[in-house]
């Protein structure tokens, strides 16, 4: 008799356990997507409401011409996010808020030997000079919709995901030891490169990803 209580006993334990275990509510993941290679982790707050919180990261260098100036150009973008994902009904569909902080970063330089031209100072950058920018983006708002929820039952999954994020006007900095070039042409061009670029103040994101949820 008391080993079939005890048996009992370890029985509903165990069964009380693994049921602990399926309500965890937490998965992780990884992806990929515009704003590079992913980690998450999802934590479920209601049955209908997570918390993700998410990095990015992905650099990639490539050259190019402007003009008749070639450039090295090195992408760096490196990433974090806090969101909140509701899913109406408690399913996969999800419609996604939170924020962004943004470190990535755009950087080019003017190749040894190559055309320059610095609100009109024109000319070939000699031995020794250069002619370097950077181009970087504000923190802000994200806002998205998808499919998957990593903090729901338990196993493998997958997810996709389309939103933007608010990145502001990208800010441009220049930086030269160009002989007659001063500091009032360099600001000048900033500004100029500025408002070319100031159309550009959301970024989007289109990723995919595996999930697991314990």
């Amino acid at each position: 008799m008391k080993r079939a209580v005890m048996g009992g006993i370890m029985a509903a334990a165990m069964l009380g356990a693994g049921a602990a275990q399926a309500d965890a509510g937490l998965g992780i993941g990884v992806k990929a997507g515009l704003l590079g290679l992913g980690a998450e982790v999802t934590k479920s707050l209601t049955d209908t409401l997570n918390a993700r919180l998410g990095v990015n990261s992905y650099k990639f260098n490539t050259s190019a011409t402007e003009s008749g100036t070639d450039f090295d150009i090195d992408l760096k973008w490196q990433s974090s996010a806090l969101l909140l994902d509701w899913h109406p009904g408690g399913g996969t569909f999800r419609l996604t808020a939170g924020y962004l902080f943004n470190g990535n970063k755009l950087a080019m330089s003017v190749k040894p030997g190559s055309t320059y031209d610095i609100d009109g100072n024109t000319g070939t950058l000699g031995a020794g000079e250069y002619v370097n920018g950077d181009v970087s983006f504000d923190n802000g708002p994200y806002v998205g919709l998808g499919w998957g929820n990593a903090a729901k039952g338990t196993g493998f999954g997958m997810s996709v995901e389309i939103g933007a994020a608010y990145q502001g006007s990208p800010k441009v900095t220049l930086a030269t030891n160009v002989v007659g070039v001063t500091q009032t042409d360099i600001d000048r061009e900033q500004a100029s490169l500025e408002n070319s670029l100031d159309s550009y103040k959301w970024y989007p994101q289109v990723a995919i990803g595996v999930s697991y949820a314990f």
